[in-house]
């Protein structure tokens, strides 16, 4: 009863409202003992990444580096789930569409590349490494990702979208529920420097 009442409740909410609660629903996906419900988990997820997909999907990131299979498919669902739903989006223009598809898809490599970056073995006493910077294979660049920054992700609750602006919303054009000029990743530099630790 009580799975019944959120799923239809959910299909009516807005993109954002779930998106506040994506850190808790996260933790639910892969750990809730039913069945059903973290398929209905599943399919939130997917909604509001398709809804905020520049946004959402820095949420799915680390799930999809995670040591647990568990949780590398529910992010791996997610992500489908949303590709899909855009793809299904007729109010979105088709351009728009596309683009987005391909950044998602491409995040996947992004979030690996990020990893990767953070695990590098690093020799007492260096105070700078080299590492290969990330380069797309579909055309994506890097300008086409939010910085996984608060002021880039942050939803403003004081702000709620009128019927029109979701509207204008569900056809690619950013409601400003999220602020609206970030700074964005250029590029990344092959050298990274190396803080020396205060440890003693």
């Amino acid at each position: 009863r009580q799975r019944y009442v959120v799923q239809k409740k959910s299909k009516k909410l807005p993109g954002y409202v779930i998106y506040i609660a994506l850190p808790q629903l996260i933790a639910l996906s892969a750990s809730h003992p039913n069945t059903e419900t973290r398929k209905l988990i599943g399919d939130m997820l997917a909604m509001v990444t398709s809804e905020h997909p520049h946004q959402a999907m820095w949420s799915l990131a680390w799930l999809l580096q995670s040591n647990d299979e568990k949780r590398r498919d529910v992010a791996k669902a997610a992500l489908k789930g949303a590709t899909n739903k855009l793809k299904l989006n007729k109010k979105m223009p088709q351009e728009h569409v596309a683009k987005t598809v391909l950044v998602l898809k491409e995040s996947e490599r992004l979030f690996k590349h990020l990893k990767q970056l953070a695990d590098l073995p690093v020799k007492e006493q260096k105070r700078h490494v080299t590492f290969k910077t990330w380069e797309s294979r579909s055309g994506v660049k890097l300008t086409d990702f939010l910085p996984p920054i608060q002021a880039a992700l942050s939803v403003n609750v004081a702000r709620i979208m009128s019927a029109e602006e979701r509207d204008r919303s569900t056809k690619g054009i950013a409601g400003d529920i999220f602020p609206l000029y970030v700074p964005r990743m250029q590029k990344f530099s092959s050298r990274v420097d190396v803080m020396p630790s205060k440890a003693k």
